[in-house]
């Protein structure tokens, strides 16, 4: 016996990564509804747990992930919905990252520009990037940071744990490693 789910992906600009998720979980047949995060305040409405994935957790268990994920935890804890993140214990780290401004990936701008079906078909990206105003610079930040306040639990293959224990995981992994 199965049950019935829904699966709503949320994606962002500029690389889409969630459209390869969303097509994977409809190849398994998964229903799954697909959108961007600009309609996340409205996709949440129907969502009864929230399921992130990280680039890691870190020390204090916030969590950083690709753009747009802490926009979706704040609707989800306002909205009350459960998050949890997806992590292998491998992203586990011993740092703490504060804000998303420090250290920071930072994709190529020219991303950030209308893609090639937004565009006109005569106008290259080199020169809608000229005809931009002199004083804007266009900044295409990779990664931002969830608080681990807004987040229940991770899950990775210890199990479920509190995103504060990744901390413990990573030291004892360490210790593992290194006793090699």
């Amino acid at each position: 016996m199965g049950t019935d789910f829904l699966v709503i992906v949320i994606d962002s600009r500029p690389l889409y990564e969630g459209r390869r998720m969303a097509k994977a979980l409809d190849e398994a047949g998964i229903d799954t509804d697909y959108g961007l995060v600009n309609g996340a305040s409205y996709l949440i409405q129907s969502a009864t747990k929230v399921i992130l994935g990280a680039h890691s957790i870190m020390a204090d268990g916030s969590v950083t992930s690709r753009i747009g994920t802490a926009s979706v935890a704040l609707l989800a804890k306002s909205s009350n919905v459960p998050i949890l993140v997806a992590c292998e214990a491998v992203k586990f780290s011993d740092r703490v990252q504060l804000d998303s401004i420090s250290f920071n990936e930072l994709g190529d701008p020219l991303e950030l520009l209308p893609t090639a079906c937004e565009r006109s078909a005569d106008a290259s990206l080199l020169e809608l990037r000229d005809k931009l105003p002199g004083n804007l610079r266009m900044i295409n930040m990779l990664y931002d940071v969830t608080p681990a306040a807004y987040v229940q639990a991770a899950i990775c293959e210890v199990g479920v744990i509190p995103t504060t224990s990744a901390l413990v995981i990573y030291h004892e992994m360490s210790d593992y490693t290194t006793s090699y």
